[in-house]
């Protein structure tokens, strides 16, 4: 029986780490993506774009 509980365990553990896994990089884009979204307005301001 303990092989059994220990076989299951295991198995919850590599779906909840391949589950982290990809939302880890879900995770990673949306900071990527944020951040970029955060320094654009400081290096090409739309107001200063059609100013000029």
């Amino acid at each position: 029986m303990p092989v059994l509980v220990e076989e299951k365990s295991t198995q919850i553990f590599q779906k909840f780490f391949v589950f982290w896994d990809r939302v880890g990089i879900l995770l990673a884009f949306l900071v990527v993506f944020v951040m970029f979204g955060a320094l654009t307005p400081v290096f090409f301001h739309p107001l200063n774009i059609l100013n000029v």
